[in-house]
């Protein structure tokens, strides 16, 4: 009789055990079920202002970089409006002396509100893409010239010097020289070299496939001079960012 009933006290204990785990596995799974779950942001969409719109014979240009930051150009006969901004909240707001200007979007479509009287506010439709290609060759230069040996990045100890060619008789040169900057247009000769003058300061430079040579030829001190290795060419992107 003794050996049943500690039988039947085993099995009732065995299932108050399986009961008991069960239990505990639905909790936890409730639990879970109760934790807020982390939501998925979509990615911001930045609002690109780049393109050509138009306002009956009145023409605006807008192209915005990868820092958001825009330049605006606006055409009207022999008026024009031409600044730099930035994309803040969806609008990009300059003041140019008393003149004030409010750029948006409305369905793709450019809006300027401005108490500039010269040009007219409203509503101007777009009518073309501008693309970086577009800006460049419409405030840089020519891009069938960037495989010219006169485009790169070049090292001199601790100078950086930038060179690209903007046509075909100038190359456009920047140079850093820890805190001093130079920079200068230089003319290309009939020979290929190039040279500037800034005031009474002369400047040669001789370009090769690999470096070129700095020469300032007109003053004693001569902290530019050397040789400058090519570290690499330079993009069209890294143009706009190193020349202004």
């Amino acid at each position: 009789m003794e050996n049943k009933t500690n039988k039947i006290i085993f099995i009732v204990l065995m299932i108050l055990g399986i009961a008991l785990i069960g239990l505990g596995v639905y909790k936890g799974f409730l639990e879970k079920k109760s934790e807020p779950q982390e939501t998925k942001q979509e990615p911001v969409k930045t609002i690109s202002f780049s393109g050509v719109y138009q306002k009956g014979n009145e023409k605006v240009k807008i192209y915005q970089k990868k820092d958001d930051s825009i330049a605006f150009n606006l055409e009207k006969d022999d008026y024009g409006v031409v600044f730099d901004g930035a994309v803040v909240n969806g609008k990009i707001i300059q003041s140019i002396l008393e003149n004030n200007y409010t750029l948006s979007l409305q369905n793709g479509n450019l809006k300027i509100e401005t108490n500039d009287t010269k040009i007219e506010a409203g509503d101007y439709s777009k009518i073309s893409d501008y693309t970086i290609n577009d800006y460049f060759n419409d405030n840089y230069g020519n891009e069938t010239l960037l495989n010219s040996k006169y485009n790169g990045e070049f090292k001199q100890d601790s100078i950086t010097a930038y060179l690209y060619q903007k046509d075909e008789t100038t190359v456009r040169l920047s140079l850093n020289k820890n805190i001093d900057f130079l920079a200068l247009d230089f003319t290309i000769d009939a020979n290929g070299k190039l040279t500037s003058e800034l005031f009474d300061n002369k400047y040669e430079i001789e370009v090769t496939d690999n470096s070129f040579t700095f020469k300032e030829t007109s003053k004693e001190e001569k902290k530019y001079d050397g040789v400058y290795t090519k570290v690499k060419a330079l993009t069209i992107e890294e143009i706009i960012e190193k020349f202004i």
